[in-house]
């Protein structure tokens, strides 16, 4: 199984800024801790750095929720739960924690893409 490249525009290229987007990645781990036995096989593809275009009108902890609901809507994972999230700031590498007391769903629609950038072991 590969990850698939998606976006909104995927015959040209995206210009963020003139889309009215800005660029945050989305880090998706799982912990040392976890036994390998335990992870479902098409898991194993999930990790990652990604690259994903959000509002740039969105505060970051929008832009963290746009980016952990776009990411899940294109990348396919059984067991969610086992994994580690961190959304980083493109421009400072801050990290960005998302509004936990909303619906990540609601901001899907809005991404401008996700593009793995790199497996992580």
């Amino acid at each position: 199984m590969s990850i698939p490249f998606y976006s909104k525009r995927q015959d040209e290229a995206i210009d963020p800024t003139a889309a009215g987007l800005r660029v945050v990645y989305l880090y998706a781990r799982l912990p040392s801790d976890i036994a390998p036995e335990d992870v479902y096989d098409d898991d194993w593809e999930a990790p990652g750095v990604y690259e994903v275009l959000v509002p740039a009108e969105f505060s970051d902890a929008f832009a963290a929720n746009c980016a952990l609901a776009a990411y899940n809507m294109v990348v396919p994972i059984k067991y969610l739960y086992m994994f580690e999230f961190t959304v980083r700031d493109s421009e400072t590498g801050d990290e960005i924690e998302p509004d936990y007391s909303r619906d990540y769903y609601e901001f899907a629609d809005r991404c401008g893409g996700v593009t793995l950038l790199g497996h992580l072991a």
